[in-house]
Formats: C-alpha cells, sequence, structure tokens
C-alpha cells in the first residue's frame, strides 16, 4: 500500500474515532441529564399529588380522590400514578402500556435505554397522621425524542465535519507528498537514462533536503555516463579513425569490406572506388607537408560530402594519398552520377588552390556483384585506377563498364515491375532467426526475414531487393506488407516476441505512422511482442523526426530496437536522450571478436553504457563458438547468427537451444 492510502486510512480512522468519541459524549451527556429531569419530574408531581389527596384520603372521598389524579395525569406526562393506603391497597391508578414516543425508532431505544425513575411521597393528614403514599413515573417518551434529536444532530454535525476535515487532510496530504510523486517519477527517468532535474524545491526542509540530493545524483550520473561515453567514443576514433583527416582508417575498411563480402543478406551488389592523388610525393617535397595536408584534408572532405548522399557507405584513407569509398547495393547509374560529381569537385578544387598538374586526382572503380573476394575486388578497382590514370587529369573509370551497363538496365527495369506485383499480391514469405540469451540461451525474440520472388521467380532474401526497392522510393509499400503479414502469423497471446526492420522512409513518414499505430491498436495483445527496428545511420541522419515516430510507436506497447550498432556515426551520445529497448550491434565488430582486442574494448564500454540506461545489447552475426564465448566474457545480454540458429520459414520454430548447447561445452565450458 502506498504512503497516501496509508495516511489516508490512518487519518480516516482518526477522524472516525474522533466522530465515535464526540457522538457517544454527547449523547450520554444528554441521557444523564435526561435521566436526572425524569427523576425530578417524577418526584416533585409525586410531592404535589400527596399534599392535594390528603383530604380526600381521610374522608375517604374516593370519587374526589380519583377526579384530583385524572386532572393530574391527563395534564401531564407520566407512564403512572398510584396512590395506596397504609395496608399497601391501590386507592386510585392511573398508567399507560406504550413508554416510547412514535418518531424514535425501536434500535436506538434498545441501544440507548432511559431510567424511568419512581417518585415516593408519603400522604400525611393534617394533624400528622400517615394515610398512605403516592408513586408517580414519568413518561420518557419526551426524552426519548429529545435524545433521538441530540443524536441526530450530532449525527450531521460531526459526519459534515469529518467530511471536511477528511478533504482537508487529502488536500494536505496531496500537497505534501506531490514533492514525493515528483521524486518518484525523476527516479523511474533516471532508472531508463533521462537524467531529469527539479527545477521547483518542495518548502519542507526534509524534502527539500532529499530532492536537492536526488537532483545532484542525477547530474553526477548524468555526468559519469557522458564522461564513459566521450571516452569510449575516443577509444573508438583512435583505433579506426584517420588522425589527419578525420574518415576511417584502413583497418576499419579492412573489417568493414571483410564482413560485407562475407555477409550475402546485405551485401549482394555494389561499389568499391579507389581514389589517388597522382604524385602527391612530389607535391609534398615541392609545396611543403602543411599544403600538403590541406589538399588531403580538402579530397576527404569532398569525399565524405559525396558519400552521404548514399547510405551506409564506408570511407577510408588506405595509405598516405590514397582513398577508398565502399558503396553497396548501388547501379550502375549511381555509381556514374557519384563519378562525374567527384570529378567535378576536384576540378573545382584544383583550381580553388591553384595546384598544379602533378597532384591530379584519379579514381577507379569496381563493382561487385556478389562473386568477387577481397583480394580479386580491390584488383579489380587498382586497375580500374591505372585506367584512369591513362585517360586525364581527374577522370574515372570502371572496370568492365560495357557489360555491367548492359545487364544493369535490364536488371532494373524487371525490377520495377515485380516489386509493384508483389507489393499489389502481397507475394511474400516471412523467415524467423532466433535470437537467444547468452545468459541461459532462452529465445529472446525472433528475427524477422523477408522473402520474395526474384525477376526468374526464385525466392531472395531482402538483401537482394531492398536496394532496388529504395531505388524505386516503394520502402514504406514494402514495411507495410511485411508488417501485416507478422500480424497475420502472431496470436493475441504471444509468448515470443518479433523484432521487424522498417526503412527509413518509413519512420519518418507521418501518415505510414499513423497506419502503424491504427493497424496495431487493432489487436492490442499483440503490441508488447513487437520490436521495430532501425538502422543506427538512419536514425542519427535525422534524430529530430524519426525520435518523436519512436516515442510514438513505445506509447502503444511496442519496443524499439537499433539495427547495425556501430556502423553510423562515431558519436552516439545520442543514446542519452533516445528511448530504445535494444541495440545490435553490427557484425563488423563481432567478426573475429576474440582476436581482436579494441572491439572487445569498444563492444564492453557500449554494452556499460546501455545498460546504464536499461537498454539490452545483442550481437550480430556470431558465427563461431569463439565468438558467442568472447561475446558472453563482455556481459552482452544475446546473440544472433548462424552459429546460435538459421532462419526458418512459414512460422517461428521451435526453441533449438539444445542444437547450440550441444555446441558450446567443447569451446567454452558453457552449460545451460
Amino acid at each position: 500500500m502506498s504512503l497516501s492510502k496509508r495516511l489516508v486510512l490512518a487519518m480516516t480512522l482518526l477522524i472516525l474515532v474522533i466522530f465515535i468519541g464526540t457522538l457517544s459524549i454527547s449523547v450520554m451527556t444528554t441521557r444523564n441529564y435526561l435521566n436526572q429531569q425524569l427523576q425530578i419530574t417524577s418526584q416533585d408531581t409525586a410531592t404535589s399529588i400527596g399534599k392535594s389527596v390528603a383530604d380526600s384520603i381521610a374522608k375517604q372521598d374516593k370519587e374526589k380522590l380519583r377526579i384530583i389524579l385524572s386532572a393530574i395525569f391527563d395534564h401531564g406526562y407520566y407512564s403512572r400514578i398510584e396512590i395506596r393506603n397504609m395496608d399497601g391497597e391501590v386507592l386510585a391508578l392511573r398508567k399507560q402500556k406504550k413508554l416510547r414516543h412514535k418518531n424514535v425508532p425501536d434500535w436506538f431505544v434498545n441501544f440507548i435505554p432511559l431510567t424511568v425513575p419512581t417518585g415516593r411521597q408519603e400522604i400525611i393528614s393534617s394533624d400528622f397522621v400517615r394515610l398512605g403514599e403516592v408513586l408517580v413515573s414519568a413518561h420518557p417518551g419526551l426524552a426519548y425524542k429529545e435524545l433521538w434529536d441530540t443524536f441526530i444532530r450530532n449525527v450531521y454535525w460531526v459526519l459534515i465535519a469529518g467530511l471536511l476535515a477528511l478533504a482537508t487532510v487529502l488536500w494536505l496530504i496531496r500537497y505534501l507528498l506531490k514533492p514525493l510523486k515528483n521524486l518518484e517519477h525523476q527516479a523511474n527517468q533516471i532508472a531508463v537514462g533521462n537524467f531529469v532535474v527539479q527545477q521547483d524545491l518542495p518548502d519542507t526542509p526534509e524534502l527539500h533536503r532529499v530532492v536537492s540530493t536526488f537532483n545532484r545524483m542525477s547530474v553526477k550520473v548524468s555526468k559519469m555516463l557522458q564522461a564513459q561515453t566521450e571516452l569510449t567514443e575516443r577509444m573508438r576514433i583512435r583505433a579506426y579513425q584517420d588522425a589527419l583527416t578525420g574518415v576511417n582508417n584502413r583497418r576499419y575498411f579492412a573489417e568493414q569490406l571483410d564482413h560485407l563480402l562475407k555477409t550475402p543478406e546485405e551485401f549482394i551488389s555494389g561499389a568499391l572506388m579507389l581514389v589517388e592523388i597522382s604524385d602527391f610525393k612530389s607535391y609534398n617535397q615541392r609545396h611543403g607537408y602543411v599544403k600538403a595536408d590541406e589538399l588531403l584534408k580538402k579530397t576527404a572532405e569532398i569525399l565524405a560530402a559525396n558519400a552521404k548522399l548514399i547510405s551506409n557507405t564506408c570511407l577510408a584513407r588506405v595509405s598516405g594519398a590514397s582513398f577508398s569509398l565502399l558503396a553497396p547495393n548501388v547501379n550502375i547509374d549511381e555509381i556514374k552520377t557519384l563519378a562525374d560529381r567527384l570529378k567535378s569537385d576536384f576540378e573545382g578544387l584544383h583550381s580553388r588552390m591553384k595546384i598544379d598538374d602533378i597532384a591530379t586526382v584519379h579514381i577507379g572503380i569496381a563493382v561487385y556483384d556478389g562473386n568477387q573476394d577481397s583480394a580479386e575486388l580491390l584488383s579489380m578497382a587498382d586497375m580500374a585506377l591505372r585506367a584512369a590514370q591513362v585517360r586525364g587529369p581527374n577522370s574515372w573509370h570502371i572496370y568492365d563498364e560495357p557489360n555491367l551497363t548492359q545487364n544493369n538496365i535490364r536488371g532494373s527495369s524487371a525490377w520495377k515491375r515485380v516489386i509493384k506485383t508483389m507489393i499489389r499480391e502481397k507475394n511474400l514469405t516471412l523467415h524467423f532467426q532466433p535470437v537467444k540469451s547468452l545468459a541461459d540461451m532462452h529465445i529472446m525474440h525472433y528475427e524477422v526475414l523477408a522473402r520474395m520472388p526474384d525477376v526468374d521467380g526464385n525466392l531472395v532474401n531482402a538483401g537482394t531487393f531492398l536496394p532496388m526497392v529504395q531505388r524505386h522510393g516503394m520502402a514504406s509499400g514494402v514495411d507495410l506488407v511485411i508488417i501485416e503479414k507478422l500480424l497475420e502469423v502472431m496470436g493475441d497471446e504471444n509468448q515470443v516476441k518479433y523484432a521487424v526492420n522498417i526503412s527509413r522512409a518509413s519512420l519518418e513518414d507521418g501518415r505510414f505512422i499513423d497506419w502503424l499505430i491504427d493497424t496495431i491498436s487493432q489487436f492490442p495483445g499483440r503490441a508488447s511482442s513487437l520490436i521495430f527496428e532501425v538502422q543506427e545511420y538512419s536514425v542519427t541522419a535525422h534524430l529530430a523526426t524519426i525520435r518523436e515516430n519512436i516515442n510514438r510507436i513505445r506509447a502503444i506497447g511496442c519496443e524499439f530496437s537499433l539495427d547495425h550498432f556501430g556502423s553510423g556515426s562515431p558519436d552516439f551520445g545520442y543514446l542519452l536522450n533516445t528511448r530504445i529497448d535494444y541495440i545490435k550491434i553490427d557484425g563488423s565488430y563481432i567478426h573475429n571478436i576474440n582476436h581482436n582486442e579494441d572491439n572487445r574494448f569498444f563492444i564492453k564500454s557500449i554494452t556499460e553504457i546501455a545498460h546504464g540506461l536499461d537498454i539490452q545489447v545483442i550481437g550480430e552475426y556470431v558465427e563461431t563458438p569463439q565468438e558467442w564465448k568472447t561475446l558472453q566474457q563482455l556481459n552482452l545480454d544475446g546473440a544472433l547468427g548462424h552459429f546460435v540458429g538459421k532462419p526458418y520459414a512459414d512460422i517461428a520454430p521451435e526453441d533449438t537451444s539444445a542444437e547450440t548447447e550441444a555446441v558450446l561445452p567443447e569451446v567454452s565450458g558453457h552449460a545451460k
């Protein structure tokens, strides 16, 4: 029971005790007073009658005695008047059988009885001879009426006063405990990573000190998390960022390329650009390192600005005057447009800096079709770079361009028709991949994967068709089909959760969010089983709009997750003020993590920060038992990948923890 309820109950009981006590005292006081009045009335009447009937008794005039007795009885309010002689013989008697007032309830008379006294008076003649006695009992009816009226008046008064007192107490309790409510809200906000500070401090000294302490704690915890976040960012930058240009370094690029080539679900096609400043050594010798460094920085700025125009690119400085730009899931037209834009920008830079011809920029482009390994792809890009250098200053060249152009034109047009047909007919299949707890291997939720027929009717994964979906602006339509399909699969009482990706375009579209909320509201039992995911770079690039829509989705009971965490901006301080429930670490950090100390440090730091914000951390693309074991040691919450569980078709599969467990003891010593 809450403190406010306990205080209200205590005050109610206290007021009730006061009510009963006050009422009892008032009624009992009135009762005693009325008993005394009845005694006095009975005795005074007996004395008066004794004097009036003495002569009648002495003369034995019974008629006169009867008349006197009747006159007194009829004009008074008595229950019994009796006259006796010295022998005990009743000379006259008048009495009433009913002793209660008609307006007084029987229960009241029985609960608070009045004493009916009898007044006695001896009858003495004029010569002082005892003739008999008079017995008078007053009628208690009027006394009961007076006592009942007093009781009712006191009940009304005490009840009104009690209600007023209770209302006042409730208001006072609410007023005095308001700081505690605010304190509870502040504590809950701190628990979820929102470090609020109360501006209005309570007047009560004790509560003032408590709230001030909470405010200091909130500020200190916020600063601690901010400092830890900044330290992790600095360490990540030192490990993966080029100090001079600010872009990624060769090591980061190699890890990203290796991960993408081993992840066909994400990297079906794309392009690798090698950008090189020719004769940079000669330029450095002629103009000095300050001018040379400035040229490198300007070149990196041009590449970074153009890379932002394409989703999920990876830009790195791979050697002294060489840069690489990896652009997943782009077509030949986008590659050419990018290359032309870079050529124009480099020519403008050449003119502004008045650079001589020895420091021109050349671009070699290799197109990835899913069949090359990293060495072959780099070799193709290098050969294209040499061809570009032959063409002249600031030139670009695509390796094997004629065949690529013909295939791309035919494929893009066919894909557009297929995707439109799929959306119209909802011809899409869902697969489910388990995400398991690293602590006990229970299934935390299922990752929902979409499959659709390609131009030849073969079922392909999302990595194949989503680039075409985004290219033709149909992402929201595909998201709508996937969510409808998932809601059909789910039941109203789900024991498991489902994580489904939605595109940045959908998350930014207010109409789509309205549709999503309205649709899920029709199935209230399913909202808590839904986790919506968006890739991290989408959030960091459009944080203001997306944060508002994330809050709208979470408000109806759904959870939210960031996918491919770490692949976006190196500044992840946004976690401190963005309400999410899960982050899924990008597979490039998980690959061979047991051999990569820098990645282990990064993931461990992120996990500590996330847990401080009540966010669960999951590792993606776990492919080996060694990676599983390492993630356990780093205190992550869960993992997914082919080692954890392969995707299943149609419906969520049964728990396959035993399959994973059978492999683990030999490597990690893990026991369920």
